[in-house]
This record gives structure tokens, C-alpha cells and sequence, in this order.
């Protein structure tokens, strides 16, 4: 006689990967993510729902009607330290002639004519620097200039001469209903202000330059920005209103809004209709009434990290900021790139960007950068290149059991890939790899991996990756 045994069948359970947006938050608890949050993921775009390739750096050139120029360093032992825009128009000719101000690790400073046929950097000689001044583009006595402001001296320079003129020690400015603004060094509690028309004029008198002295709780001041048609000042702790006009008589300041964080200086950028600055505890957006939390989901990446150093630019829609960032356990700096519609947001890594800054001509816009690694002139690029290498993508889920509790297979995993890419998979009983050709057919893989948690990872250093309808196959009794 023979005993009839039935043996269990195995059910089969699909998880679909299907929408990658809003993949990072480092708010969510690892037991409770859901299956396309990850712990860690950087050099990837994620934000129309698939993974595609991130920002890059690559060499800055140019093509103004004179085929592409690449700038060509005036030396390949000096670095350049800080770049300017200057925005000019030549009127004796009639033309646009805006151009680039570059200081160098020697003081040095150079300019390039954007419209010129060559890439050769011009010596400003009567220009030298031992740290990064402040400027800003002004119309001054019917001719375009640029101002540099450090250690107590204006100089102006209008593309042929430099003129100098003792001002304020600056340390930020901006130009406001014809006058030029300025925080200041010493007491780093005054708000000074030029003369109607004449930012080298700082005589004060009521019909000239003046001050007003915020001696408050908020702290020092860090900013000037203009926004909206209003003046506002940012100090450690606060926002301040200037209400400015000719008549200083008329000049006042209102405290706005209190910040419950330090903000830190470096980081306000004006982006369209908002200025956007990192505090210490995170990112705030402000419209010029009140301040909002944005992008909590990566606060705990930057909490105890110092980033007095971090740098920022607004370019076509999106906030670009250099910055310092804990993943586990180790600081590292990358580039945060958020977009201000769609409030997603992605980490760029292995780039060691220092300065950023935008350029909007008539016939060209450009976000140009400078970075550790280059004694060129940068800009970015949109294929997740350093120059000529591919950075290293890598999309790390959070460990998930997929809402089935005990022991189970990770069978296969199918997808849609256009580059090769590498999967691993990984469990408390060990790892599997595959590898992906990059084809535009679905493909599958098998694993054959048991486990009771499963962390899958996406890697891959190719151009124009792109990653889609990911779909895991679980077996379980």
C-alpha cells in the first residue's frame, strides 16, 4: 500500500517598480518604505518616474556665431578661484559685449569677450584680488559697468578702465530702485545704502548715501537680496522688510519673519519669485511674506553637517547647490539639484564643484561652474559625465519583506533597460548579481534568492541610461 503525499505549491506574488519619483527620503522608517523608496541613491534622475541619467561636468564652450570656443586657460599652474558676469552693451558700436571676470588662485584677474572669435582670456591689470569680491552690474552715468567691492574700496570698472572709491566694508550687495545695498562687516548689524543713482557716492547726508542699524535678536546680517519689487535682508535668525524710497526720511525695516534655525549666508538664492536658503535645520522656501519647509525628506542627510561653504545657483526652473552630506556615516560633498515646479529633487555625487554661476545673454544661457578638477572654466552637463569619464549610478533600495511576512524566494526580476546596468539583490542569506544588456525589449533575469528582507540595487556608469518597469517575481508557500 502507498501513501499519497500532496505537496504544497508555491504562489507566486508580482511587485511592480513602477514610478521612482520622490525616491529619496531619508524621513521614512526602512520597515515601512515603500518598494521604490531608496536608502541611498545618487547621479540618477528620477524625476519623471524612471531612472535617467543625472547632471554631469564637462569643459564650458560657446558657440555665439563664431563656431564652439572652448576658454583657454592663461596658465595651466593657477586655478580660477571665483567667476562674474558682466553684462554690457557697447554703445559706441552698437552691439552686445558681455563678458566673463575671472579671478585666479594668484590674484590675477582676466576677462573673455563672450562675442569674440577666439577663446583667449585678456589680463585686467589694474584688477587683483586676495579674496573673492562682491559685484554687481549697474548702469552707471549711461554706461554699463560691474562693481567690485572688498575690504573697504568700490572699484568700477567699465570695460576699458578701472576707477576705485572708499565705501563700506561689503559683504553682500544687491542694486535696488537705483541705489546700491550693502551689508556690512565691523558691527555686521548695518544696512548701508548709496545715493540715488551713483553707488560710488556713500557721503552720508539726507540727500546722499545713509545706514540703518539693525540691533536686534536675529543676529547678524547676511544678505541683501531684492525680490518682488521689495528689499529684504536675511540675519542668522530672521527675515527683515526694507521699505526703501528717495526720500530716506521714508526708509524703514519690519521684522517678517523669525527662522528657527540658523541660516546660513552663502545658501540664499534668489529663484524667480522666491529667495530659497538652507538653515540648519533644512531648506526653507521664501515669497516675501513668509518662509516654508521644503524637501524635509533629506533633513536628516544634513543635520550636524557644516556647510557654511555651500554654494548655489538658479538656472532655467531649478535650484543647483553644492553642499556637504552625510550617507552613512560619511560626509561627503554633492551636488542637490531641485526643481521648483515638480518638487523633486536628486543627489549628484563625485563632482567638486566650488562656484556656480548663471549667464543670460540675448542668445545664450548657460549655468558655469568651477570645479577641483578642471583649471577650465566648467559647465554641466546632462549625461552624468565628469569630463570623459561616465559617474558611477547607483539606486539602493530600503530592505523590504513586500507585504509577505516569513521566508520566501526572490525568484527573477524583469525590466526595461537602454544601457547595460547591474542588479544586485541581497538577503540575510547572501547576494546575487545579474547583469542587463542594454536592448528596448523587456528582459528577465533569474535570481533564486531566499531570504525573509530583500534590498535591490541599480548600478551602472553608462550614457543615456534609462531604467523602467521594474517587476520582481516572490515565491512563497
Amino acid at each position: 500500500m502507498f501513501a499519497n503525499f500532496k505537496v504544497p505549491s508555491l504562489t507566486k506574488r508580482k511587485v511592480s517598480l513602477f514610478d521612482f519619483s520622490n525616491s529619496v527620503n531619508g524621513l521614512i522608517d526602512g520597515h515601512i518604505a515603500k518598494n521604490t523608496l531608496a536608502k541611498r541613491c545618487f547621479n540618477f534622475d528620477y524625476s519623471n518616474g524612471a531612472l535617467k541619467d543625472g547632471v554631469g561636468v564637462e569643459h564650458f564652450q560657446i558657440d555665439t556665431g563664431n563656431g564652439p570656443i572652448k576658454l583657454i586657460p592663461p596658465s595651466f599652474s593657477i586655478k580660477p578661484k571665483k567667476v562674474y558676469y558682466y553684462k554690457r552693451y557697447d554703445d559706441i558700436n552698437g552691439r552686445e559685449d558681455d563678458r566673463l571676470i575671472i579671478l585666479y588662485n594668484d590674484k590675477s584677474v582676466y576677462e573673455w569677450k563672450i562675442f569674440s572669435s577666439t577663446g583667449t582670456l585678456i589680463k585686467i591689470n589694474d584688477l587683483s584680488f586676495e579674496s573673492a569680491p562682491f559685484s554687481a552690474c549697474y548702469r552707471l552715468n549711461g554706461e554699463d559697468v560691474i562693481l567690485f567691492s572688498t575690504n573697504g574700496v568700490l572699484y568700477v570698472y567699465n570695460g576699458e578702465r578701472v576707477t576705485s572709491f572708499d565705501a563700506p566694508l561689503i559683504t553682500s550687495m544687491c542694486i535696488h530702485n537705483e541705489r546700491l545695498f550693502a551689508t556690512t562687516g565691523g558691527s555686521q548689524t548695518e544696512l548701508w545704502f548709496s545715493k540715488t543713482f551713483d553707488p560710488t557716492n556713500w557721503n552720508v547726508s539726507l540727500d546722499e548715501a545713509g545706514f540703518i542699524d539693525f540691533r536686534t535678536p536675529h543676529g547678524r546680517l547676511l544678505k541683501v537680496v531684492s525680490l518682488n519689487g521689495y528689499l529684504y535682508v536675511f540675519s542668522n535668525y530672521g527675515i527683515f522688510r526694507v521699505s526703501a524710497y528717495a526720500d530716506q526720511t521714508e526708509t524703514y525695516a519690519d521684522s517678517i519673519y523669525v527662522n528657527s534655525g540658523r541660516i546660513i549666508g552663502s545658501s540664499v538664492t534668489e529663484c524667480g519669485k522666491y529667495v530659497i536658503y538652507l538653515a540648519q535645520d533644512g531648506f526653507y522656501r521664501f515669497d516675501g511674506v513668509s518662509s516654508v519647509k521644503i524637501m524635509s525628506a533629506i533633513d536628516q542627510y544634513l543635520d550636524g553637517v557644516d556647510n557654511e561653504d555651500a554654494v548655489s545657483a538658479y538656472y532655467n526652473g531649478k535650484l543647483y547647490v553644492s553642499l556637504k552630506a552625510k550617507f552613512d556615516g560619511r560626509t561627503e560633498r554633492v551636488l542637490l539639484v531641485y526643481d521648483l515646479v515638480t518638487n523633486e529633487f536628486y543627489f549628484a555625487k563625485d563632482l567638486k564643484i566650488y562656484d556656480l554661476v548663471k549667464i543670460n545673454g540675448n542668445e545664450f544661457s548657460k549655468l558655469l561652474l568651477l570645479d577641483e578638477g578642471s583649471v577650465y572654466i566648467c559647465q554641466l552637463n546632462y549625461n552624468a559625465r565628469y569630463f570623459l569619464l561616465g559617474l558611477d549610478k547607483e539606486w539602493v533600495s530600503y530592505p523590504n519583506d513586500y507585504g509577505i511576512e516569513g521566508e520566501k524566494t526572490f525568484s527573477s526580476i524583469n525590466l526595461y533597460t537602454k544601457t547595460p546596468i547591474s542588479v544586485t539583490i541581497s538577503s540575510e542569506y547572501g547576494t546575487k548579481n545579474v547583469n542587463f544588456d542594454g536592448k528596448l525589449t523587456r528582459q528577465s533575469k533569474k535570481v533564486g534568492l531566499k531570504g525573509k528582507t530583500f534590498t535591490v540595487k541599480f548600478a551602472t556608469d553608462s550614457e543615456n541610461t534609462e531604467i523602467s518597469k521594474v517587476v520582481i517575481i516572490l515565491e512563497y508557500l
